[in-house]
């Protein structure tokens, strides 16, 4: 799976040879996917403004034209993922059985325009 979901949080890969960045339970806002027309899946997390600032992810360069893309704060928090749709099925099932509390969002139907 591309998202290892755990008691402690969510685990996502990194480049390689790097350990995978975990983001705890307490800093996870949502878990999202989304198919690129045409392309690959992401998945990943829309992390907190505080887990944002305090790592650092807000300032990196790049990231905010994906936040914008997509409408939600997910640059350096997601990875792609090309596997099974039944992987997809078991991570949003290993979510809800550990976290019942987080949403699940599919960011290709997010609306980043806040009702009026």
């Amino acid at each position: 799976m591309a998202l290892r979901l755990d008691a402690e949080g969510v685990a996502l890969p990194q480049a390689l040879r790097r350990r995978p960045r975990v983001v705890a339970w307490a800093d996870v806002e949502a878990v999202v996917s989304w198919r690129v027309r045409g392309g690959s899946h992401w998945v990943g997390v829309v992390a907190t403004p505080e887990y944002r600032r305090r790592t650092g992810l807000d300032t990196r360069r790049g990231g905010r034209w994906m936040d914008d893309a997509i409408g939600l704060p997910i640059a350096w928090t997601t990875t792609t993922w090309d596997g099974p749709p039944h992987e997809l099925k078991a991570m949003i099932a290993a979510l809800w059985r550990i976290a019942p509390e987080t949403p699940w969002i599919d960011a290709a139907h997010h609306n980043p325009t806040p009702p009026r």
